[in-house]
This record gives C-alpha cells, structure tokens and sequence, in this order.
C-alpha cells in the first residue's frame, strides 16, 4: 500500500511537472454588426483569441459588456461550448441581449451622431478558461470608432 502511494505521488509529480500553461492571447473583436439579418439581436460580434498551449482549453464562462458612447448598451446572453485547440487561433461568437431602443437613445444622447461624427463601441469584460482542474480569468477590453452605423 505504501509503496503504491509513492508511485501514485512520484506519477502524479512527474505529469504536473511536464505541462506549462501560457496565457491565452485576446486578439482582436472583429465582424461587429448591428443588423438584424445577421441574427444580432441587437448586436454582435466575434472574438478572436489565440492559444499557444499544447493542449485544448475549454472557455467555461464569458462575462462581457458592450457600451456606446460611454453608455452601456448590452451584456452577452449566449455563449456555445467553446474548446479552444492547441497552439490555433479561433472566433468565439458574441450574442449580446439588448433593446434597440436602448442604442437608439445612446445615439440620439450624442451629438456627435447628429453632426455625423464617428461612434465609439467598447467591449470590455473576462473570460474563464479551464484545463483539468486549473481555471484562469483572461481580461478583454477592446475601443473602436464606428463610422456607419446601419440597423
């Protein structure tokens, strides 16, 4: 008995030992739309995140809120089961549950939309990735100018 526990703990030791996690990489959110077309509801989004691990990773839970000019305008509603593969780069769908009404009166509060002037989308928020037992929190924040709005 004692001498399958040492093997267990050497095992086990040898195994924790080999495997390093490196830090999930944010890219980049591209493909942002506001139609309803696309299904976005009223907005979407995709994120693009990178792995350099030798191992898949499973996101587990997202937690990102979108603002318009300053003013929040939605959180993510839905979220697939995301397995992020091994040294690969992959887009992770953004669904963000909001009201039309809501980004409508985040425009209409802003002049810069009445004198044609550029909006500004944030994203900002984490994401929780896990492998076996180990969980990390990787944080996303992410600015950019909207020129043409269309819904």
């Amino acid at each position: 008995m004692k001498c399958t526990k040492k093997y267990f703990f050497h095992y086990h030791f040898s195994v924790a030992s080999c495997i390093t996690y490196r830090e999930i990489e944010f890219i980049d959110v591209h493909s942002i739309s506001f139609s309803k077309e696309n299904g976005c509801s009223p907005i979407c989004a995709d994120l693009k995140v990178y792995n350099p691990n030798r191992y898949s990773i499973s996101i587990k839970d997202l937690d990102v809120e979108a603002r318009l000019n300053g003013k929040k305008i939605g959180n993510v509603v839905n979220i697939e089961k995301v397995k992020l593969l091994k040294q690969d780069s992959m887009d992770i769908h953004l669904t963000f549950q909001s009201d039309a009404q809501q980004i409508l009166t985040s425009l209409v509060n802003s002049l810069g939309f009445l004198l044609g002037k550029s909006q500004n989308l944030s994203l900002s928020g984490s994401l929780k990735a896990q492998v076996f037992l180990y969980k990390k929190k990787i944080d996303i924040t992410y600015k950019t100018d909207l020129e043409d709005l269309q819904f």
